[in-house]
């Protein structure tokens, strides 16, 4: 904090709290896009995982009698 004798008028402390909030406002959007693109990479890891998971647990679900064609 500045007091008055620190010769910064009531103007300038108004545009430098001003900048600071637009600075911020700019630094908690960012923040929000990046942790909703998280969210969505890590749904779609968590859904490959599922995906993963079942097919090690039960292969009965793959199809495990097709061959290649070069066998």
């Amino acid at each position: 904090m500045c007091s008055p004798e620190s010769g910064e008028n009531t103007d300038e402390r108004i545009i430098r709290l001003e900048q600071r909030i637009a600075w911020l406002e700019d630094t908690l959007a960012s923040l929000d896009s990046a942790v909703t693109r998280q969210e969505r990479e890590i749904r779609s890891l968590q859904r490959e995982l599922s995906t993963l998971r079942e097919s090690v647990e039960n292969p009965q679900s793959r199809n495990l009698t097709d061959r290649p064609p070069h066998w």
